[in-house]
């Protein structure tokens, strides 16, 4: 070859010159023709890719979602599409958004190796990226900002920051009802794109549909909000409306305000030094509890929020974070989703009649404790100490938790008798308005019944 006789004169300064280029379209040239038979090369090439890219443009990620969602998670893809792209919200290449079922909705998926504390979301906090309690945003007028002050003050609120951003959504959502959606900012389309159903949420269940839970100890852990309640509110709202913006009708604002607090429960985010915000995007990234959650997030200062990896992520594995340290059930009632991997942490409730546990007892919803911590401190502690409490005095020690053994399994079948069978479906051919909270009605019953069960199976042993 010619480069074993190095050249002479003006070849060989432009040889210097261009050796850089030859030899950069050499490999890439060889890394396309040749990668199947040079595999460490590709390999190289394609880590090298994560290196020096490590993060995009969302949009892309969105794109890239598998076939087969329904018609509603489709627009939600779009419009979070739409969002990323246009508040330059940006996605590591190693992730994407993708539709993962009816039970698990839109999350965020692993087509890559991910290592712990890698940047897998970032996104703006500002007043056109987040709804946040404590910023302005675009589509308040002057008025509306100084409401949100007076709202939250009189009376006080026990958690002002919420309140503040509950009117703030209040108003979105009113401000998304009077336009075309076509006409409408990134955040405002993504936000009517959302599913907000009342079913998500046992405290906006009618009472047609609570009756199909009777006899569950959660119709009292999550008291109903009732109607009249909810449009007292709306009222109370449209008693503060300023004059600078365009006032709804009653019926409006109460859509509007239950839409905000379904809404709020379920996918706001609450940083601890700038307030409660929705954020965009980052609420797509669904609920695993700590032990199970691989990711966290953060709102350092004010300027961009985070989602960082806390673990090896391998491709195909969910991104996922913890909401809160709750059971099964709480997550429901309080999120509107059951916690799959929570389920072995799960806390029974009973109910307890009045008088059940001694004379002037009140009763109430008691915490059953779980087979293996019948005589510890935590859940369900209090409603043993009130069973020791109720057995006769000339018990010895063994005798006594025998006693509890023995009435702790009657509270439990007596509560379970209580499961009344749920109201019947319409005849065949008549559309049934309770459809869907009949699936997770029995959902609920199923695992309240099983776990009732398992207790009393342990009692018995």
């Amino acid at each position: 070859p010619f480069w074993l006789k190095p050249p002479q004169g003006p070849a060989a300064l432009v040889l210097r010159r261009m050796s850089p280029v030859l030899l950069t379209l050499a490999v890439a040239v060889s890394s396309v023709v040749d990668a199947t038979r040079i595999p460490r090369l590709a390999a190289t090439l394609s880590r090298a890719r994560h290196v020096v890219h490590p993060l995009r443009h969302g949009h892309h990620a969105a794109e890239a979602a598998v076939v087969g969602p329904p018609p509603e998670a489709k627009a939600q893809l779009q419009a979070a599409s739409d969002i990323m792209r246009d508040l330059d919200i940006v996605v590591s290449s190693k992730v994407s958004i993708r539709w993962l079922g009816r039970e698990r909705g839109l999350g965020v998926l692993a087509h890559a190796p991910i290592e712990p504390g890698e940047l897998l979301l970032k996104g703006p906090v500002s007043p056109v990226g987040v709804v946040g309690a404590m910023l302005q945003a675009p589509w308040e007028s002057v008025g509306m900002h100084i409401m949100g002050q007076r709202f939250v003050s009189d009376p006080p609120w026990s958690f002002p920051g919420t309140a503040r951003l509950l009117l703030k959504l209040t108003n979105l959502l009113l401000h998304i009802g009077r336009h075309n959606v076509s006409t409408l900012g990134p955040m405002e389309r993504y936000i009517a794109a959302l599913p907000l159903a009342r079913q998500e949420l046992l405290a906006y269940w009618p009472e047609d549909a609570r009756a199909l839970l009777r006899g569950s100890a959660m119709l009292a852990r999550v008291p109903a909000m009732p109607e009249d309640r909810t449009r007292l509110s709306a009222a109370g709202l449209l008693s503060y409306w300023p004059p600078d913006s365009p006032k709804p009708s009653l019926e409006e604002m109460h859509d509007a305000w239950v839409r905000a607090n379904i809404l709020t429960d379920t996918r706001v985010h609450h940083p601890a030094i700038i307030g409660p915000m929705f954020i965009p995007v980052l609420d797509l990234v669904n609920h695993a509890p700590p032990r199970a959650s691989n990711a966290d997030w953060t709102a350092s200062g004010r300027s961009h929020w985070h989602l960082v990896s806390s673990k090896s992520i391998a491709p195909g594995e969910e991104v996922q974070i913890c909401y809160a340290v709750t059971d099964f059930l709480d997550m429901w009632g309080k999120n509107g989703f059951f916690d799959r991997a929570s389920v072995d942490d799960a806390i029974a409730h009973i109910h307890v009649a009045p008088g059940a546990l001694g004379d002037g007892h009140a009763g109430g919803i008691y915490a059953v404790p779980r087979e293996h911590a019948l005589w510890g401190e935590g859940e369900g502690a209090d409603l043993i100490r009130q069973l020791l409490k109720s057995a006769p005095k000339e018990l010895s020690l063994e005798e006594a938790r025998r006693h509890v053994r023995i009435r702790l399994a009657e509270l439990i079948r007596t509560h379970l008798s209580g499961h009344a069978a749920p109201p019947a479906p319409p005849a065949p051919g008549v559309e049934d308005p309770l459809a869907e909270y009949r699936v997770v009605a029995e959902n609920v019953l199923n695992f309240e019944r099983s776990l009732l069960n398992r207790i009393l199976d342990s009692l018995h042993a």
